[in-house]
């Protein structure tokens, strides 16, 4: 079956990476649904548009349950029911003058935000988007965590390692529970992109990351969206379960 005519929603589409994995999928033919806290999302899905309503943009809390689960099925009557591909990409890392706040000042409020954008949302979109999937016997969920859920990460928050390190378990559980009704779930553990987020890092920081990556440079969001297009794939279709680094390196297993 070609990519042609089959939908996927992405959440932080509006962000480097999260546009990035949208311009590849609609490259590919999927019309897109992209969910986003940014205005910028309706502006972005009209950039990405290579033919009239391939791309589509909602602002959207994805913080917010109800926002959240309407605009599930906002996608789903949009795209006639169908909802072949969900890539969780929204996230957020709160810094404190360019580096992790510490745990003293950590406020459970920061907390609970974190973990509600980082791993509940993309829980809630599963939760209403899977059975779908099980029901047509084909889907693909792209969970993006980070390296900061495969090993420590200095820059990186406590509560943006314990979001990204449940997000990870969620994607495992879900694999198994629904790898045999022909819809795989895996993650993509980026290492330093080249967005947005990463220059809120302490430029120091930054330069001491890049001395340990043997690939000597920091990645491109077009690298991250060319993995998801081939997770979303076919050919990928006995791949469930797996966290593929990308990362230059950094980390390795």
């Amino acid at each position: 079956m070609t990519t042609s005519g089959r939908s996927a929603l992405v959440t932080g589409g509006a962000g480097g990476i999260g546009q990035a994995i949208a311009g590849s999928l609609a490259k590919e033919g999927y019309r897109v649904y992209l969910l986003d806290l940014s205005e910028r999302v309706v502006e972005v899905a009209r950039s990405l548009c290579s033919q009239p309503g391939q791309v589509h943009g909602r602002v959207v809390d994805v913080g917010d349950e109800a926002q959240l689960v309407d605009a599930a099925h906002w996608c789903l009557r949009q795209a006639g029911g169908v909802c072949d591909v969900l890539v969780n990409c929204a996230g957020i890392s709160p810094k404190g003058e360019g580096g992790p706040i510490p745990l003293p000042a950590i406020t459970t409020e920061q907390w609970d935000r974190v973990h509600r954008i980082n791993v509940t949302a993309p829980f809630i979109l599963c939760r209403e988007l899977m059975p779908f999937m099980a029901q047509r016997g084909f889907g693909r969920v792209v969970n993006i965590v980070s390296r900061a859920a495969r090993t420590y990460v200095p820059v990186s928050g406590l509560d943006y390692h314990s979001s990204k390190t449940a997000l990870l378990g969620l994607t495992r559980a879900l694999a198994g529970a629904y790898g045999g009704q022909g819809v795989t779930v895996n993650s993509v553990a980026p290492g330093r992109i080249a967005t947005a987020m990463a220059k809120a890092t302490h430029p120091a920081l930054l330069a001491d990351t890049l001395k340990m990556i043997p690939a000597g440079r920091f990645g491109e969001p077009a690298e991250i969206g060319g993995l998801v297009v081939f997770l979303a794939s076919e050919a990928a279709s006995y791949i469930n379960g797996a966290c593929i680094d990308i990362n230059g390196g950094i980390y390795m297993t």
